[in-house]
C-alpha cells in the first residue's frame, strides 16, 4: 500500500487534492491497470511513497523488504520528480497525471529504470528534459544567472534562454518563477542521481 503526503501551506490545494485522490480511490475498478491502494498519510512520516506539492511530486521508491539490509536509506531507493503545475490542466488531464504518478510509485525498485518508466506511464523520450536542460535546471537552482551559465557550460546566452524555454515548456510550466522555484528546491534538497520526468 503507497503512502501518500501532501506537503502544502495551501489549504485549497490539500483539501482539493484529498478530495480529488480520495473520490479516485472509492471508484476504483478492478478492470483499472493502476492499483489506487493508498493511505493519505501525515506529514511527519520518515520516507513517504509518494509527497504531493504544490509545484512537484517526489515519488520515493524503495527496494523490496529483506533486501540490502545494511545499506543507508539513499542507497536502496529512487527518487523521482516530477512538475505538478496544474492551473492550466482540465480536472480529467490531472486525474490521467495523478493515475501517472501512481502507476509509477507502484512499480517497484527493480523496474524503474528510465526506460520502463516511460514504458508504462507512457511517456515520449523526446518530452524529456535533455542533459543540457537538466544541467541548467540545476545551475539555475544553484543560483547562476544566464552569463554564469553560458560560461559554464561554453554556450552563448541565447543557446541558454532557448535550452531553459524548452526545459519550462517540457515540465508544463507557465514562466521562468516556477521553473525557478522547481530548480532551487532541487539544488536545495535533491542530488544528481535524481530523476525529473515531465508527464
Amino acid at each position: 500500500m503507497l503512502q501518500i503526503v501532501i506537503d502544502s501551506n495551501n489549504g485549497y490545494f490539500e483539501l482539493g487534492l484529498q478530495y480529488l485522490l480520495l473520490t479516485m480511490k472509492n471508484h476504483n475498478h478492478q478492470s483499472d491497470d493502476v492499483s489506487l491502494n493508498f493511505t493519505l498519510s501525515k506529514r511527519d512520516i520518515s520516507l513517504p511513497d509518494i509527497i504531493f506539492r504544490e509545484f512537484m511530486v517526489t515519488i520515493n521508491i524503495k527496494h523490496e523488504p529483506g533486501i540490502r539490509k545494511n545499506h543507508s536509506l539513499a542507497e536502496i531507493s529512487r527518487t523521482i520528480h516530477i512538475p505538478f503545475i496544474c492551473r492550466s490542466h482540465n480536472m480529467d488531464d490531472i486525474i490521467l497525471r495523478i493515475r501517472k504518478i501512481l502507476l509509477i510509485a507502484s512499480m517497484g525498485y527493480g523496474a524503474s529504470t528510465r526506460t520502463d518508466i516511460f514504458k508504462a506511464a507512457g511517456l515520449k523520450r523526446y518530452l524529456q528534459l535533455s542533459a543540457t536542460e537538466n544541467n541548467i535546471m540545476l545551475l539555475t537552482g544553484k543560483g547562476h544567472d544566464a552569463s554564469d551559465i553560458s560560461r559554464l557550460l561554453h554556450r552563448s546566452e541565447r543557446t541558454i534562454g532557448v535550452h531553459c524555454r524548452n526545459a519550462i515548456k517540457k515540465m508544463g510550466m507557465e514562466n521562468r518563477l516556477e521553473f525557478y522555484k522547481y530548480a532551487t528546491w532541487l539544488a536545495r534538497f535533491g542530488n544528481s542521481d535524481e530523476i525529473t520526468l515531465c508527464l
